[in-house]
């Protein structure tokens, strides 16, 4: 994963979904990062907040999206970040002397797309996530336009699906655990449920895991995306 936070400059956008605005950018200030409220040629990352406009379906972004996109065309900077990669990035890049190591975080991320209307049965996701979570997983889902993805983060997509659908699971485990192992199974599960058919990617990270749980707290757990 390609993230820094030391000397880097960050600004947010839009609503957050896990953390306040101000604790994000505590957690940047943290790892020796910059925070900016505005968009200018300093700028390193603009992270976007997961709660989506209903302009983003029409192309209709915002004032420091479209700027941060102006600059990054000019420039090449700033990159345009999810939510969801600011928080993983988080764990993979703990702060600096956080205690002592006795135990590791996974951090797993599972995308799929789907049309309009969902081809997924929610129901069946919901109960597949529930059993991650039983394990004592962190979960959480967001959806964001497919148009969005395309124009705003630079996916190169060109699938006739209109959402796609991101999971995150973290959970914290022995430094001994066999993390493929479950990892695998994740992917079985969720990939039992019809109209689920995606790709996992995940790290682990022994260094500033209990910090990274202790911030898992405050960010409230979700199971279902609405409409699906």
């Amino acid at each position: 994963m390609e993230f820094g936070f030391s000397n880097r400059a960050f600004c947010f956008t839009g609503a957050l979904t896990d953390l306040k605005r101000s604790v994000a950018q505590r957690e940047v200030r943290a790892r020796g990062g910059l925070t900016l409220d505005r968009i200018n040629e300093r700028l390193d990352y603009l992270v976007v907040g997961s709660k989506g406009s209903p302009g983003w379906k029409h192309g209709s972004y915002g004032r420091k999206i479209e700027s941060a996109r102006d600059f990054r065309n000019r420039v090449g900077r700033p990159r345009i970040v999810s939510e969801s990669e600011f928080m993983s990035a988080l764990a993979a890049c703990p702060v600096a002397n956080s205690g002592d190591i006795d135990a590791k975080v996974v951090v797993v991320t599972y995308k799929f797309q789907t049309g309009d209307p969902p081809t997924v049965d929610g129901a069946a996701l919901e109960g597949a996530l529930r059993v991650a979570q039983s394990s004592g997983a962190h979960v959480t889902v967001k959806a964001l336009p497919i148009l969005f993805y395309r124009d705003v983060f630079e996916e190169d997509d060109d699938s006739d699906a209109h959402i796609v659908v991101e999971i995150r699971i973290v959970r914290q485990v022995a430094l001994s655990f066999d993390t493929a192992l479950w990892i695998d199974g994740v992917e079985r599960s969720l990939e039992q449920v019809e109209g689920v058919d995606g790709s996992a990617s995940w790290f682990e990270r022994a260094e500033g895991s209990a910090d990274y749980v202790r911030l898992l707290a405050e960010v409230p757990q979700t199971l279902r995306v609405p409409g699906l």
